[in-house]
């Protein structure tokens, strides 16, 4: 180990103050330990308690370091053992770590043992599984409350709204009963007596005007055929009869909307047009109405076409505003209407017609077939063995070598 003198010469210390042997408090000087980055003598101490702490010298002389860093912390140590902190008692101080980063062995109420630090001792009142069921029930208990409040609120909003509805009485179009309900100051009344037979009735009012367009309408408005009906009151306007408005709509006596002006005779789709039938006399009517001369000749066909591939009458009927009865005849071969007239040929395309059929026709010339001579096929070459290819290829470039070495020894010779 080296000596004072050659650590000095060595690193070569200024003002350097040999305190080998003195006592600072519960320190004493042991020996030179090294110097510090900053040129800063540091001594081997022995402390009362057994520890040989490294001490900088002007430390030890200004009286800032008097004891080793244990023995300071045990002289800042306030012992708590036996207190108790909320629900927490501390048992016992858990050796091998110091003041700050310390811990007490507590023991909660609940019989849990858990460690808190000495800063921490103090503020603990519970232990960690304690304060999750607190901050648990905690929780619930807030969840809870705002849940009451919004419930509290959402019973003021409709006791208010209560407090500004006032009872109120529609006929729903489509089924024609009465229904109450609460109607909100301010809100508009509800017409149907639910959102299906909304649906339904905008439906078939839907449908009716797609119809009229298919058809060829040129007038197409919004027309409700149970308005209609209540404005006719339920009365056939053919026969006079009332109708049965409790039996399904293929009933022979149930109402339907019949256009006054067919369709099909350039009618339009409006109220005015429309007036209440029996089903029966509707067909009456349209048999009366109807004429094939009104059909063109390509709709004859799309029906025989369409039936073919298995279409029904009624479909048809619907489709193209034609009686099924007509429809049958049509299917059947029992109608037949005339062809369209053809439309006249401008003058061009008549003077090439006149002039095609005039000419005389060109006289076709047989070919004559040349018979096809085969081409001659190679002959087929036998593929060689791999194997036999590789020694061939070898014993070649053995003869290849010997004839190089065979010129290099006549060179040789020859020189």
């Amino acid at each position: 180990m080296p000596t004072l003198n050659q650590l000095l010469d060595t690193q070569r210390a200024s003002n350097f103050i040999d305190i080998t042997g003195a006592r600072f408090g519960r320190l004493t000087v042991l020996r030179f330990d090294r110097l510090s980055s900053k040129r800063q003598a540091r001594w081997v101490c022995a402390c009362d308690c057994g520890n040989q702490p490294s001490v900088r010298g002007t430390d030890l002389r200004r009286g800032h370091t008097t004891q080793c860093r244990d023995c300071g912390r045990k002289a800042n140590h306030v012992d708590v053992t036996g207190q108790t902190f909320g629900l927490l008692t501390a048992i016992r101080w858990i050796s091998g770590t110091n003041s700050k980063s310390g811990k007490w062995e507590c023991r909660c109420s609940c019989g849990e043992i858990c460690s808190f630090g000495s800063d921490r001792i103090r503020t603990a009142t519970v232990c960690p599984k304690c304060r999750r069921a607190v901050e648990a029930v905690a929780k619930a208990e807030r969840a809870v409350a705002r849940k009451t409040k919004q419930v509290a609120d959402t019973d003021d909003r409709a006791a208010e709204r209560a407090a500004r509805a006032v009872p109120h009485t529609e006929v729903c179009p489509l089924c024609e009963v009465e229904h109450t309900y609460m109607l909100m100051a301010g809100y508009t009344p509800r017409k149907y007596c639910s959102p299906a037979h909304a649906r339904r009735h905008r439906g078939i009012i839907a449908v009716r005007a797609t119809r009229a367009r298919k058809a060829g309408a040129k007038v197409v408005k919004r027309v409700d055929p149970l308005k209609i009906f209540r404005r006719d009151g339920y009365v056939c306007q053919a026969c006079g009869l009332p109708c049965n408005r409790r039996v399904p709509w293929f009933h022979w006596d149930a109402p339907e909307c019949d256009h006054i002006i067919a369709l099909a005779n350039g009618g339009d789709h409006k109220e005015e047009n429309c007036q209440t039938l029996h089903r029966s006399c509707n067909g009456a009517k349209s048999r009366q109405e109807f004429r094939i001369e009104n059909v063109a000749y390509a709709t004859v066909e799309n029906i025989r076409n369409m039936a073919s591939v298995g279409v029904d009458e009624r479909t048809l009927s619907l489709k193209f505003q034609i009686p099924i009865g007509a429809v049958r005849g049509i299917i059947g071969g029992r109608i037949k209407p005339k062809p369209a007239p053809r439309t006249p040929l401008p003058v061009k395309q008549a003077k090439m017609r006149v002039r095609k059929a005039t000419e005389p026709k060109p006289v076709k010339v047989p070919k004559v077939r040349v018979p096809r001579v085969p081409k001659p096929r190679k002959p087929r070459v036998p593929k060689a063995d791999p194997k036999q290819v590789e020694i061939a290829r070898r014993e070649m470039r053995k003869a290849a070598a010997a004839a190089q070495v065979a010129k290099r020894w006549a060179k040789l010779i020859a020189a």
